[in-house]
């Protein structure tokens, strides 16, 4: 073997093995993104299926008759929000007296 070829061979075995090197690299971090994408789906997925059950919860209890809580529909101010915490639920709440308190 002549040390031309030795060289020759020496720099190309480097350069197929950088190249390999690469090609892996290349690939653990496609396998990288394609596991972010997959969680990202996930995520997705379960927080739509969350907001459905939610939804669907809702329902049935405005079907039931059990009121959330929270602010009072409408727009009758601030005299109807007193009013709402004094009662504790919303269903008490009379709003044709609101003009006389």
């Amino acid at each position: 073997m002549s040390l031309k070829y030795v060289r020759t061979y020496n720099a190309r075995s480097k350069v197929l093995a950088r190249e390999r090197d690469r090609a892996m690299q290349r690939e653990k971090e496609e396998e990288m993104w394609r596991d972010i994408v997959a969680q990202r789906q996930k995520r997705k997925q379960d927080a739509k299926q969350r907001r459905e059950e939610r939804k669907k919860e809702r329902k049935r209890e405005l079907q039931e008759g059990r009121s959330r809580g929270g602010l009072p529909s409408g727009r009758s101010g601030a005299k109807s929000w007193r009013l709402y915490w004094d009662c504790g639920d919303r269903t008490q709440i009379d709003y044709n007296a609101l003009s006389d308190v």
